[in-house]
């Protein structure tokens, strides 16, 4: 790693303003990320503890020495191909902001398709208001239920006890220690009873398709890996998860683009007399299992 101050050596005992650090910086960045800007703000924001908004009403206003050397480590590490997201140690999700950190999965956008569509059915089944995420990661799934669904109770599991711990810190954050409960646990052992909505975003990525992947390098392994076919511990919820499943249930699994045909095929082999299909994400792409425990 390059010594601080390696963007601007002539400057080491200078003070630059914000519009002139972003105009270098971008021309750093430029090279190693689609949105070199948005980068650069967000770092500026997360140590100017000031909004985005802030900075771009503040072109003028001087940065101290101190503050030019933390960003300047930060944009280095983005250029080494550290995720933004644990540079900064947040991320955005449904509208939310989750702490996140090398422990978690950084929340992602397609992975609001099931919340919206977890929503939707809430609203009209009033009467179901007790939920299970499994392999919750930074909690942002369970959370973001229960902000939208006031009354909703939720046991959100995990095996990594880390990733618990940063649950913990952003179901704190949010104010929901009273309706959301953590457990250490693999898919649905030792969980009991039944539940009106199960939801799971759990690893799908075939290994050695992530072996191909950045994403490999910095996020946990444990959380992506799904096996040879990427369906091995989805496979291993499907064979379980109806005892589980109140009469009027639902499931929602997240998947691979590609595993919609294999997931139906699964789903069909353990569910009888139920609505099941796959629901595409924005961008056109199989993303969401939907089994619906309902006689049809």
């Amino acid at each position: 790693m390059k010594p601080n101050g390696w963007l601007y050596p002539n400057r080491m005992d200078k003070s630059i303003t914000i519009a002139t650090w972003l105009a270098k910086s971008r021309r750093q960045l430029e090279k190693h990320t689609k949105e070199p800007l948005s980068s650069l703000y967000a770092i500026l924001a997360n140590t100017l503890h000031q909004s985005k908004t802030w900075i771009s009403s503040h072109p003028n206003k001087t940065l101290p020495l101190k503050v030019i050397q933390e960003i300047d480590q930060n944009v280095e590490r983005v250029i080494a191909g550290e995720p933004l997201a644990y540079i900064i140690g947040h991320w955005d999700f449904f509208g939310f902001n989750f702490d996140v950190n090398p422990h978690v999965l950084i929340p992602r956008p397609e992975t609001e398709l099931l919340v919206e569509e977890a929503i939707s059915w809430l609203k009209t089944h009033p009467s179901c208001r007790l939920a299970v995420d499994i392999g919750t990661g930074s909690g942002c799934i369970a959370i973001s239920l229960a902000k939208y669904i006031s009354n909703l109770q939720i046991i959100a599991s995990d095996i990594s006890f880390p990733a618990l711990n940063t649950a913990q810190q952003n179901i704190h954050k949010h104010e929901m220690g009273a309706r959301i409960s953590l457990l250490c646990a693999h898919i649905l052992q030792p969980i009991q009873g039944q539940f009106d909505l199960i939801c799971a975003n759990l690893p799908y990525i075939p290994t050695r398709t992530l072996e191909s992947l950045d994403v490999r390098r910095h996020e946990p392994t444990q959380a992506l890996d799904g096996s040879e076919d990427g369906l091995k511990i989805i496979h291993g919820l499907l064979k379980d998860v109806r005892r589980f499943l109140k009469e009027e249930g639902l499931v929602l699994l997240e998947i691979e683009s590609n595993q919609g045909e294999k997931t139906l095929q699964y789903s069909k082999k353990y569910f009888s007399n139920t609505k099941i299909n796959i629901l595409k994400d924005p961008s056109g792409h199989d993303r969401l299992l939907r089994i619906e425990n309902t006689q049809l």
